[in-house]
């Protein structure tokens, strides 16, 4: 297609379910967070050990 308009990439970050232990824990968080991934492949996505302060604080804003 010649008059394609090009499709501008979408992504979010997202944090979910830092604590897995009771009575933190976020198992929907986690699911949602997820499903996010899979909806928007190009998305960055931390959960558990991973959801950290130095990991938010090391993204660049767009």
């Amino acid at each position: 297609m010649q008059n394609a308009i090009p499709r501008k990439l979408q992504a979010v970050l997202a944090f979910g379910n830092p604590v897995t232990s009771e009575p933190q824990n976020l198992p929907s968080a986690e699911a949602e967070v997820i499903r996010i991934k899979e909806i928007l492949p190009d998305s960055e996505v931390y959960i558990h050990k991973k959801t950290t302060l130095e990991n938010f604080r090391s993204q660049k804003l767009a």
